[in-house]
């Protein structure tokens, strides 16, 4: 349990322990994220690859599905999770991208023979150098994957940084997984007995929030918003939505394979006598039920999350009002 915690502290899940990260990250203007080629020299263009296609689904914290859906996911033929005895089950890439933002701005307005390019050049050098930058995290995890895929996914149970995705991989795309926040939060205190309630409250919605505030004409081209109860109940017709988002063949995706998918690490059927929860048991889906367990909640814990969480649990869409 306490590495477990320990593991959290370093992922930015508590915020007493803030996340390094510029103050100001420059912004990159939106014209600069569909350039694909480019000129270093009068006549000789550069064509950057973009293969693998570059999947990133996150969540707003753990206990909120995303193992279910990235295992969803993986049953379309093109899309690979990168597998390796020494890497990471979540990747967490995008927690300190700000930095990455700042160094490609710092870094071409800093060099020599520079000082006298106009702002316009210096903001698409910056843009080339940071989409470098990400095209080498590609390529990082492009490694552990079969040559022959062409898309590969990674995954992240937290919203950190996202603002910066399209900025780092204009061409990826972003999955964000909506999910109603008491039962997150209930998830939480019911895996990790020493969790603290106000606290998940807060960071379920701080990390919904960075989601919602993606820019609403990105919705539908460079991210998709999803919901857990809606992929749960209705997985087929949910995953032909998020399928064709990604331009991915619905041929290719095993369809038939989805009512086998156990469910991994229920925090109802999967903890321990330790109180810590086995990944390595499987629940049967059919009597898994993971929506409303939040409403065993006392009043005192009701009002706890109105207060700090109520008004983004409306905007995300699952209240219309505070009086639940």
């Amino acid at each position: 349990m306490k590495q477990r915690i320990k593991r959290l502290l370093r992922r930015g899940f508590n915020t007493l322990v803030k996340p390094d990260a510029p103050s100001t990250p420059p912004l990159i203007e939106k014209y600069l994220l569909d350039i694909t080629e480019f000129e270093f020299s009068p006549g000789e263009k550069v064509t950057l690859n973009k293969k693998p296609n570059l999947v990133y689904l996150v969540a707003p914290l753990q206990r909120s599905g995303h193992n279910y859906i990235s295992n969803l996911l993986l049953k379309h033929e093109q899309l690979q999770f990168p597998a390796g005895t020494n890497l990471p089950g979540e990747q967490n890439i995008m927690q300190h991208a700000g930095h990455l933002m700042e160094y490609a701005s710092k870094t071409v307005a800093g060099q020599k023979g520079w000082e006298h390019k106009t702002q316009e050049q210096v903001k698409l050098q910056s843009a080339i150098l940071l989409r470098v930058l990400g095209h080498s995290l590609i390529e990082y995890y492009a490694k552990f994957i079969p040559a022959n895929s062409t898309y590969i996914l990674l995954k992240d149970p937290a919203t950190i940084g996202i603002e910066n995705f399209s900025s780092v991989f204009p061409e990826a795309k972003l999955i964000c997984l909506l999910r109603d926040g008491r039962d997150v939060v209930q998830s939480l205190i019911k895996t990790f007995k020493n969790f603290d309630f106000e606290q998940g409250c807060k960071l379920w919605s701080e990390g919904t929030n960075r989601m919602l505030n993606l820019p609403e004409e990105d919705l539908g081209k460079r991210f998709l918003l999803i919901r857990y109860e809606n992929v749960f109940s209705n997985p087929t017709a949910e995953m032909k939505a998020v399928l064709a988002f990604l331009n991915l063949n619905e041929s290719e995706y095993a369809f038939d394979k989805i009512d086998e998918m156990p469910i991994f690490g229920s925090s109802t059927n999967s903890v321990n006598e330790r109180g810590e929860v086995d990944w390595s048991i499987t629940n049967n889906r059919k009597d898994f039920k993971p929506v409303g367990k939040w409403q065993q909640w006392s009043v005192a814990q009701k009002n706890i999350f109105k207060k700090i969480a109520g008004e983004t649990l409306i905007r995300a869409g699952y209240e219309q009002h505070n009086n639940w």
